[in-house]
């Protein structure tokens, strides 16, 4: 469930319909009227809006590689216009897991990748296409090591939050990237100042203008 940038429009997520490739996602909000949306998508397990762009994250497409699919409305009705994915696909990386949008950019989380070790994939629109423009790692040391990062992630405006989803051992982080002269670098590393092991911290979280609820 996702509600867009504190405007009025909502999404709300439904049970597979008469066929089980199709997902339905109904979509409206105050004065706005009630749209059905049929998603094309066996394992579509996450969704965001920014005005007429819908974003669809299916992990769970191809072997679990994953991936997103994005709608546009287009005289009333919504419509399929691209399909993004890695640059680099793997099985089990289940990319899609997570997906957010604002403006030209859209965010999408792969908690699979390397062996859970997890990681984000930034797209931006040229006014043409949708075009990866940056993957983000963590490094290669035990204390990420199945950190599941990119299990949550949103993005306002310049700023991108992005969580991770172990379960089993980590006390769980957030890390905030800023977009500067047309690039993103890492703004801030957050943890609970009372963490512990397993409080998975950054599982899921939202942020909205100056305000990020972990």
């Amino acid at each position: 469930v996702d509600i867009s940038n504190a405007k009025t429009t909502s999404l709300l997520g439904n049970e597979p319909s008469i066929l089980p490739e199709n997902y339905y996602y109904r979509i409206g909000g105050y004065n706005h009227e009630l749209r059905e949306v049929s998603i094309d998508a066996q394992h579509c397990t996450s969704v965001a809006k920014y005005e007429n762009i819908l974003v669809v994250g299916s992990p769970g497409s191809e072997n679990n590689k994953g991936v997103v699919d994005i709608y546009e409305i287009k005289t009333n009705t919504w419509i399929k216009t691209s399909t993004i994915t890695a640059n680099e696909r793997n099985d089990n990386d289940i990319f899609g897991s997570s997906v957010s949008i604002f403006n030209s950019y859209i965010v999408v989380g792969s908690p699979g990748f390397n062996s859970k070790r997890g990681c984000i994939y930034i797209f931006h629109y040229d006014g043409y296409m949708w075009k990866q423009i940056h993957h983000i790692t963590l490094p290669n040391d035990d204390e990420f090591g199945r950190a599941e990062f990119g299990n949550c992630v949103k993005i306002y405006e310049n700023y991108i939050a992005a969580g991770t989803g172990d379960k089993y051992r980590s006390e769980g982080f957030v890390k905030i990237y800023k977009l500067q002269n047309e690039e993103w670098y890492e703004y801030q590393h957050l943890t609970a100042s009372n963490g512990f092991d397993r409080n998975m911290f950054g599982l899921t979280f939202d942020m909205n203008i100056n305000t990020l609820v972990i």
